[in-house]
């Protein structure tokens, strides 16, 4: 699955249809597992509507949200400034 990912990132699929291409193949990876009920890609958080998630894995009694950044770019202060916008966004519905 993650060769079909990463070769159709270069023809130029985009970010959000790779996500739901990996949330299939996490889906066929964990379908034999009883605790995961849903694996899905770029739905709605069902209790953080205005969030997105690249993909969310829906457990028994709780949620796995993944995220990803698509980029060549590997400056630390790119990821970084990233990764803490993402979590701001998230803290910001839960404090809601």
């Amino acid at each position: 699955y993650l060769n079909a990912v990463a070769s159709s990132k270069v023809k130029g699929l985009s970010d959000k249809s790779m996500n739901v291409l990996i949330a299939d193949a996490l889906r066929d990876v964990l379908k034999d597992n009883p605790d995961v009920l849903r694996v899905v890609g770029e739905e709605a958080h069902p209790q953080m509507p205005t969030v997105i998630p690249d993909i969310q894995i829906e457990l028994v009694d709780k949620y796995i949200c993944l995220e990803f950044r698509y980029s060549k770019n590997t400056e630390k202060n790119k990821i970084a400034s990233y990764v803490l916008n993402k979590l701001d966004t998230y803290m910001r519905q839960i404090g809601q």
